[in-house]
Parts: structure tokens; sequence; C-alpha cells
């Protein structure tokens, strides 16, 4: 693993390991209820997936790395958007943090756009995860054929 693949995957960890306690400290009903059964397997597939494509960053084509960047962008979009809920109001991730820091509250309701935004940047990081682990299988088979 050269230095550059090493920093890449800290950044990575601590970037997930931001989200999921941005996303824990943030937490309404709807995560509590259902949301961790869904999110939590999200959060270990994305790992695994994102740590496999930048320990081997150098040996992806210029597409490969795209798309890592694209589910790196679109984890941190899903995690920020999600739509939860307490016992006062809806908020997004993004918006119930900023609320927590400033200690007000935004009465607009963003429920909409946020389930948009969640579920397009989901689908984008699931698939990209699975591109990435399939082109990393496909690599080291023909490594593996080479040899």
């Amino acid at each position: 693993m050269t230095t550059k693949e090493r920093n890449l995957l800290l950044t990575n960890c601590f970037i997930i390991a931001l989200l999921f306690a941005i996303r824990i400290s943030v937490a309404g009903w709807v995560l509590i209820a259902i949301g961790i059964w869904i999110i939590l397997p999200l959060f270990i597939f994305h790992v695994i997936s994102s740590n496999k494509g930048f320990k081997r960053y150098s040996i992806l084509n210029r597409n490969d790395k795209f798309t890592l960047w694209l589910s790196f962008i679109s984890f941190i979009i899903f995690i920020l958007f999600q739509y939860d809920l307490d016992d006062k109001a809806g908020y997004m991730v993004i918006e119930g943090l900023v609320n927590s820091l400033t200690n007000s509250r935004n009465e607009s309701d963003f429920s909409t756009a946020s389930t948009i935004i969640t579920v397009i940047s989901g689908i984008v990081f699931i698939i990209s995860d699975i591109y990435i682990l399939a082109k990393l299988k496909k690599i080291y088979k023909n490594n593996n054929a080479k040899k």
C-alpha cells in the first residue's frame, strides 16, 4: 500500500466514523424504530467496499476512481440528508446537527426533498460500491490468472 492509499484509507475511515457519530447523535424515532436495522448494514457494506477501493487506489483506472469518489460523496449525502423525527418535529440529520450546535430550530419542512435526496444518493452509493467490489474482484482474478 502506498502512502497516498494509506492517507486515503485513513481519511475515509475518519469521515465514516464521523458520519456514524453524527447520525447517532442526531438520532430520532425513525432511526431508533427502524433505521438502525437498515443504516448499520449499509454503513458496514460501505466501509468494506470503500476501504477495499482506497487500499487498491493505484490499480484502479480513471473511471473506477471516479466511481469510488462518487460512492464516497453519495454516502456522505445519504447520511446527512436523512430525515428523522423527534417529539417536537421532523428534521434532516444535517439540520438537526446545526440546530443542536446553535440551539435554534428551523420550522420548515424538508421531508419530501430530504427523502428524494436520500433515496437517490443511497441507490447511487450502493450501486457504486457493488461496482467497485466487482471491479476489484475482476482485477484480482486477472492478476492471479497471469501468474
